[in-house]
C-alpha cells in the first residue's frame, strides 16, 4: 500500500462517510489493523530511493558522505548504491559503479571502475574492499600513481613524473603503506616506459621509500639486472643510506672482481660512499668519497682511490704496481665579496695510474696540478692570493718527476677607469709578487727562491671628445 497513490486514500475516506454506523466501526478496526501491519512489517523491509546523498556518522566522531547518480537501497546496516557512487571521508574518496557499504563496520565493497584518491595517491582497480574509517583495504587489478614532491638538487637529475605502478593485488594500510603483489614500477610514461622494475613483491611507504624483493631492472622492456632486494627513495629526500649494486666481473689483468659499496647519508648537508673490491690476481681496491655542504655557498668534496697490489708474476717475480690518488675540492663564498677555492691533487706514482686508471684519457695524463686561491673584486680592482703546484712525471722506470711550485703568490690589478670624471684620462695597473720552487732529480732550489715583483706603473689613455 506504500506504493498506491494518495487519491486511493481519499476515496476510501469518502466511502466510509456513507457507511452505516455498524460498518463504520468495522472500518475503524480495519484501519487500525492496517496501521499495525505497516508499523510491524514495513519497517524492516528494504527502502528504495532515487539518487540522493546519505550522511553516515561514526560513533567515534566524523561523518562519511555517500552519494550516487542511481538508486540507493538499505538492508539493515548495508547501504547499496549504483551509478557513479562516491564515498568521501576526511580527504579519502572512493568511487565506483556499484558500492555496498556496511554502516556498522565501515566496510565498503566497490566494483566496476573503482577509483581511490587521497592526497598525492591515486588508484584505479576493478574491485576493492576498503574500510572507510581505518583506511585499510585491498584492491584487485590495480593501476596507480604516487606524486612525489622533491626538493631541487643541482647534483641529481630529477623528474616531475609520478611514481607509476601496476599490480595484480595491492593492500593498503592506514599509515600510507602499500604492499604490492606482482608489480612493475616506473616513473616514465606508462604507455612507453624507457625503464621499469618488475618485482614479485614490493613495499611503498609514501613520501619515504620503495622496497622491492626479487626484482629485475628492464631497459626498453629488456631484462638487464636481477636484484634480490632493492630500495629507492620515494619522498622529498633524494638520498637514502644503503648498499649499492654489487660489482661482479672478470679481467685478464685483475682476475675475478667482487665488490660493493655503501652509501651513507646521515644528514641533509653531507653524505659519503665507501667501497671495497677484491681482485683475485692483484689484491684489494678501496674507494671513498665525501661530499659536504656545511652552509650556503660552501662545498667540500674529497675522493680517495687506492690499491694494495700483490703484483703480477713476470718471469717468476711479482712486480707490485699499487699506490693511491686523492683529490680535495673546496669552494666557498665568503663575506664582503671574498671567494676561496682549493683544488688539491695527489698521485703516488705514474705506474699506479697506468695500471689502474678507469679511462684511457686518465691513464696517459702525466701531470698532477694543484691550486689554491683567495680572491676579491671590488670597485674595478682585483686582489688575489694563490698557491700553485705542478708535478710532471717524466718516466716510469726509474720514476722521475719534476715539481714546480709558486707559493705564495699575490696579485693586485685594476681595469681601466677614469680617476677624474671631467677628464678623458683612464688609468689601469697590474702587479704581482711570488716565490718559486723547483725540484727534480738533477736540480733542487731552496724552499723560497727569491721573489719577483713587476709593477708596470700607470698607463694613460687620452681620447678626444667631439661635441
Amino acid at each position: 500500500m506504500l506504493g498506491y497513490p494518495t487519491a486511493f486514500m481519499t476515496w476510501m475516506l469518502l466511502v466510509i462517510r456513507h457507511l452505516p454506523p455498524r460498518c463504520v466501526a468495522g472500518a475503524r478496526y480495519f484501519w487500525l489493523a492496517a496501521a499495525l501491519f505497516i508499523g510491524v512489517f514495513a519497517g524492516p523491509l528494504a527502502t528504495k530511493t532515487d539518487a540522493q546523498q546519505a550522511h553516515l556518522p561514526f560513533k567515534s566522531g566524523g561523518v562519511a558522505e555517500l552519494s550516487s547518480s542511481g538508486p540507493q537501497s538499505r538492508h539493515g546496516d548495508v547501504y547499496i548504491a549504483d551509478g557513479d557512487v562516491d564515498i568521501y571521508y576526511e580527504g579519502q574518496r572512493l568511487r565506483a559503479d556499484h558500492v555496498e557499504y556496511n554502516d556498522a563496520t565501515s566496510e565498503a565493497l566497490a566494483r566496476g571502475h573503482v577509483q581511490f584518491d587521497y592526497e598525492n595517491q591515486h588508484l584505479e582497480a576493478d574491485e576493492a574492499h576498503y574500510n572507510v574509517k581505518t583506511g585499510h583495504g585491498t584492491f584487485h587489478n590495480v593501476r596507480g600513481t604516487v606524486k612525489i614532491e622533491r626538493r631541487p638538487n643541482p647534483s641529481v637529475l630529477l623528474s616531475d613524473n609520478p611514481l607509476y605502478f601496476e599490480a595484480h593485488d595491492i593492500e593498503r594500510f592506514a599509515n600510507d603503506y602499500y604492499v604490492i603483489d606482482h608489480a612493475w614500477i616506473t616513473i616514465c610514461d606508462p604507455q612507453h616506459p624507457t625503464w621499469q622494475f618488475f618485482a614479485k613483491n614490493a613495499r611503498v611507504q609514501v613520501d619515504k621509500t620503495v622496497a622491492m624483493v626479487d626484482a629485475d631492472f628492464r631497459l626498453f622492456r629488456v631484462p638487464l639486472v636481477w636484484l634480490p632486494y632493492a630500495t629507492a627513495p620515494a619522498g622529498a629526500k633524494v638520498r637514502q643510506s644503503g648498499f649499492l649494486i654489487p660489482d661482479i666481473g672478470d679481467s685478464s689483468r685483475k682476475g675475478v672482481v667482487l665488490g660493493d659499496a655503501f652509501y651513507w647519508a646521515p644528514k641533509p648537508w653531507w653524505d659519503a660512499t665507501l667501497g671495497l673490491q677484491y681482485m683475485s690476481r692483484r689484491g684489494a681496491l678501496e674507494r671513498g668519497e665525501l661530499r659536504v655542504r656545511p652552509f650556503e655557498g660552501t662545498t667540500i668534496n674529497y675522493t680517495y682511490f687506492g690499491v694494495d697490489d700483490r703484483g703480477l708474476l713476470v718471469n717468476g717475480v711479482r712486480q707490485p704496481q699499487g699506490g693511491e690518488q686523492q683529490r680535495l675540492e673546496i669552494q666557498s663564498e665568503l663575506p664582503d665579496g671574498w671567494r676561496f677555492v682549493a683544488d688539491y691533487n695527489h698521485l703516488s706514482s705514474l705506474t699506479f695510474r697506468l695500471a689502474f686508471a678507469d679511462t684511457y684519457g686518465e691513464a696517459i695524463n702525466s701531470e698532477v696540478l694543484s691550486a689554491t686561491f683567495l680572491t676579491n673584486n671590488f670597485r674595478g680592482f682585483s686582489l688575489n692570493f694563490a698557491g700553485l703546484d705542478d708535478k710532471s712525471f717524466l718516466q716510469i722506470t726509474p720514476p722521475v718527476a719534476v715539481t714546480l711550485r709558486n707559493l705564495p703568490e699575490a696579485r693586485f690589478d685594476s681595469v681601466e677607469q677614469a680617476p677624474w670624471k671631467g677628464l678623458p684620462v683612464y688609468f689601469a695597473f697590474d702587479s704581482f709578487v711570488d716565490a718559486l720552487h723547483r725540484s727534480d732529480v738533477d736540480f733542487t732550489t731552496p724552499s723560497l727562491w727569491g721573489a719577483r715583483n713587476s709593477l708596470r706603473g700607470s698607463r694613460y689613455l687620452c681620447t678626444s671628445v667631439i661635441g
